[in-house]
Order: C-alpha cells, then sequence, then structure tokens
C-alpha cells in the first residue's frame, strides 16, 4: 500500500492524518506530486515565488525561509521515509525549496538570476559534487536535505562569479 504513494498524485486517505499533512508539506504544498521531475518542478516553483516576492524579500527573511525550511525539511524526512517505505522520496521537494533559499542568499534576485540560478541549481544538484555525495548516505531527513543544501550553495557561489565576469565584460 506505502509503496505505490508516489504514483498517487495525491495525499492518500488510507493514512493518518498526521501522515497526510506530513505528505501534504512534504511535496513543498503540491509540486512534489508532478508526475515528471518533480524537483524541477519544485525547484521552478521556489524560483518564480522568490522572483515574484524579491521585494519584499530582506536577507533576514531569505535567510529564515533558508533556515525554516531546512529544519522543517530534517524533521520531516525520517517521517516520509516511513510513509513511503522507503528512502528519499521523490515527492519529498523541500529540500529543493531550502537549496533554492541558499542560492539567493548569496546573490540578487532578479528574472536573469532567477533562470541561472536555478539552471545552475539544478545542474549542481544532479552532479553531487563532493561533499554532497557522500551526505545522501546520512539518515532520514539530514540525508535528504543535506545534498540540496550543497547543491544551492555551489549554485550561488556559481551565479556569483558568472555574474561578476558579465560586470567585467559588460560594465554598467
Amino acid at each position: 500500500m506505502k509503496s505505490n504513494l508516489v504514483l498517487r498524485r495525491r495525499v492518500p486517505s488510507e493514512l493518518s492524518p498526521l501522515d497526510q499533512a506530513i505528505v501534504f508539506v512534504s511535496t513543498g504544498f503540491g509540486p512534489g506530486w508532478a508526475p515528471f521531475a518533480p524537483a524541477t518542478v519544485a525547484s521552478a516553483v521556489m524560483a518564480a515565488a522568490l522572483f515574484l516576492a524579491a521585494g519584499r524579500l530582506t536577507f533576514a527573511r531569505l535567510l529564515a525561509i533558508a533556515v525554516v525550511t531546512t529544519v522543517v525539511g530534517i524533521a520531516l524526512g525520517r517521517a516520509a521515509e516511513r510513509v513511503q517505505a522507503g528512502k528519499d522520496p521523490k515527492w519529498f521537494v523541500l529540500d529543493e525549496y531550502a537549496g533554492m533559499a541558499i542560492v539567493f542568499l548569496l546573490n540578487p534576485i532578479s528574472w536573469a538570476a532567477c533562470i541561472a540560478g536555478f539552471v545552475l541549481f539544478r545542474a549542481f544538484d544532479v552532479m553531487k559534487l563532493w561533499p554532497a555525495d557522500r551526505c545522501e548516505s546520512l539518515q532520514g531527513g539530514w540525508g535528504i536535505m543535506l545534498d540540496d543544501l550543497f547543491a544551492g550553495l555551489y549554485a550561488g557561489i556559481a551565479l556569483m562569479v558568472l555574474r561578476a565576469i558579465l560586470a567585467l565584460v559588460h560594465p554598467a
């Protein structure tokens, strides 16, 4: 029963109310149910949300988003694995939300930065450079979250370098 959870694209009614809430929050309030590439969809949703909220996002608010999403993701990770009866459920996308927030802790938000940050984040998330590759072996929420936090850090640094290069080539 639980192993088919990812195929249903909705919160199964046979789960307890607590497990239903865990699944709903863990899907990023929906994007985790995307039938194809839920991590990519969730990353795009977060990039769009950050762009739309850019005028109201101070560094402190963005840091709060990253920290709260990370803490909630770590807390819910083990429970999501229990509900799915497997490691790192594909529908669990809070790690993408936290990783994308990290990208923009290091960079100003603009439409171009959101597109570049999204592409860089997804690339680093897929590449799993050291030590991100080792993080997945950690238990529960730590294993789910940490590799994406590293991907966000790498993407944020890469975007900073790209912006610096563009500023040299095309000074304002």
